[in-house]
């Protein structure tokens, strides 16, 4: 009986020995696993290098860099930035332009004291005038189609013709040309610049 007892108690001891984990062995083999393995965002940030010969960008607030000044001179002119026409400017008989327009370039005050830009007017004789005055005149508009001439570089030539209608029409001509002396249709010279030309295409009367 006792002999029984202690080889069922031999058993029991055995079997639960057995069921038991074993410890370390697979927790090991799972830390071993996860070492070296870090979270991505726990690395550092990799940057790449930085160009030596690219210009640092400006301040915050910089201000842009100021345009080129416009001309003027002392008959009234400059017009520095403007591209002018494409014509050629010795076509043009000067003789029929007023030699001063009425403003001084680079003042930005027009007539009754409406501002205008610093580079306008343009000079009379300045060349860019002159050959916007000679493409209009020639090709029959300017800047575009949608901007007839008045009239044609023969009749705008004649000094001789000093009749009302034709000084109006050589008066509008000029007036087309500044207002659109960039090239581009309504970008130049406002009226309040040239305040002479005006007066003369109201009235038909050389200044």
């Amino acid at each position: 009986m006792q002999l029984s007892k202690l080889f069922f108690l031999a058993t029991l001891l055995a079997t639960t020995t057995t069921a038991l984990p074993q410890r370390g062995g697979g927790d090991r083999e799972a830390q071993g696993r996860g070492r070296g393995k870090g979270r991505p965002g726990n690395r550092p940030e990799i940057r790449p290098p930085q160009n030596p010969d690219q210009a640092p960008p400006p301040p915050p607030g910089a201000a842009p860099p100021p345009p080129p000044n416009g001309g003027g001179n002392n008959n009234g002119g400059g017009g520095n930035n403007f591209a002018g026409g494409p014509g050629d400017a010795s076509q043009v008989n000067t003789a029929v332009i007023p030699n001063d327009f009425g403003i001084q370039a680079g003042s930005g005050v027009g007539a009754n004291n409406v501002p205008i830009p610093a580079d306008c007017p343009p000079s009379p004789s300045d060349p860019r005038f002159l050959g916007g005055l000679a493409a209009l005149l020639t090709q029959g508009f300017f800047p575009d189609p949608s901007v007839p001439a008045p009239l044609d570089l023969a009749a705008f030539n004649n000094a001789a013709d000093q009749s009302q209608n034709t000084v109006r029409q050589r008066a509008t001509a000029m007036v087309q040309v500044m207002q659109s002396i960039s090239g581009t249709k309504g970008v130049g010279c406002p009226g309040a610049s040239f305040p002479v030309v005006i007066a003369q295409q109201q009235t038909g009367v050389v200044a």
